[in-house]
């Protein structure tokens, strides 16, 4: 007689992409080998799909907030129906559990954004990567269209890129308006999101003054003190279906060109920008030679985009500011 076994796994993740970090299995009883959970994908405001490692049957899903989910399908691929889609920003809490042919069983809980079909237009237009107190280091966003940045996501390659190291919240913008991120936050009690209509709400020393700036101009921040953004590096934005929003790509030739090349993580960002376009090379190709050289900048000398110029995904966007020049939250000043 065929034995079954019971595996049993309470996994409690925040899904900031579309992939998590596998949990440590937890055995009861007589464990086979268990169904793996490898991704979540939001696909659409009426569809959620959870793919397993091999085929799996559902024994039950709900959501919170609650929602009116519809004959969940088995497979590899486990499509869940909404009914109704949800408000887009909202934080959703799904509880799934599964048996996979042996009988073993999965459950997880898991929390990921709602489908948000207003991601805006957006360019980087600006970057310090290096930190000098007060000042740290800052990926200005320029918003084209208007639209909500809940659920977009930040791939920083120094990193890694098998998961992003930040997701927005939900963010109304408005065409024109800069966002200003900081990819670390020294001061968690003035260092504060401006999420809202509120754009001076944020007064930790690097915070951009709204009094000072010609437009719309908000700051968001990382939520550790941790380095996140290099001077040799690559910087890329997601939405929810994993197509790129804009991307740069740069090294300090002077410095660090050897680094660079034998970087896993760079060698793989490079390959997923050029093969999708969104980083086309340039000035000698896809390899070194293409990247934007950021050797000379600091923290009053910035990686600037020319941002009345085409974008052409290529190093000849960019241009450093000059010393003393750096204009977060404004239009760039040519050099």
């Amino acid at each position: 007689m065929k034995k079954t076994s019971v595996f049993s796994l309470f996994v409690v993740v925040l899904v900031c992409a579309c992939s998590f970090e596998a949990a440590v299995p937890k055995y009861v009883g007589n464990a086979g080998s268990p169904p793996e959970l490898l991704e979540v994908r939001v696909s659409s405001s009426s569809e959620v799909n959870f793919l397993f490692s091999e085929p799996v049957s559902v024994v039950s899903v709900t959501f919170d907030p609650p929602a009116g989910l519809l004959d969940p399908a088995s497979g590899e691929t486990v499509s869940v129906q909404l009914d109704a889609p949800y408000a887009v920003g909202t934080k959703v809490t799904a509880d799934i559990l599964v048996r996979n042919g042996e009988g073993s069983t999965l459950e997880a809980v898991l929390t990921f954004a709602a489908f948000n079909d207003r991601v805006p237009v957006f360019r980087i237009t600006e970057m310090r990567t290096e930190m000098s107190k007060p000042r740290v280091e800052f990926i200005e966003l320029k918003m084209l269209t208007a639209g909500n940045l809940a659920g977009v996501r930040l791939f920083i390659a120094s990193n890694g890129t098998g998961r992003p190291v930040y997701e927005f919240p939900a963010v109304e913008v408005s065409a024109g308006e800069y966002v200003v991120l900081h990819p670390r936050n020294p001061d968690y009690i003035n260092g504060v999101d401006e999420t809202g209509d509120d754009l001076a709400r944020s007064t930790a020393d690097d915070a951009k003054a709204q009094a000072d700036c010609p437009q719309n101009v908000r700051d968001l921040w990382f939520p550790d003190n941790k380095e996140a953004l290099r001077k040799s590096d690559a910087v890329y934005f997601m939405d929810q279906m994993d197509a790129i929003i804009d991307a740069v790509v740069f090294c300090d030739k002077a410095k660090e060109i050897e680094k660079w090349s034998g970087n896993p993580h760079f060698i793989n960002a490079m390959e997923i920008l050029t093969a999708t376009g969104a980083w086309n090379g340039g000035n000698g190709g896809s390899g070194i030679d293409g990247v934007f050289d950021s050797s000379g900048t600091s923290p009053t000398n910035t990686i600037c985009r020319r941002e009345n110029a085409s974008d052409t995904n290529t190093a000849t966007d960019w241009y450093k500011s000059g010393s003393g020049k750096a204009s977060p939250g404004k239009p760039n000043a040519l050099p």
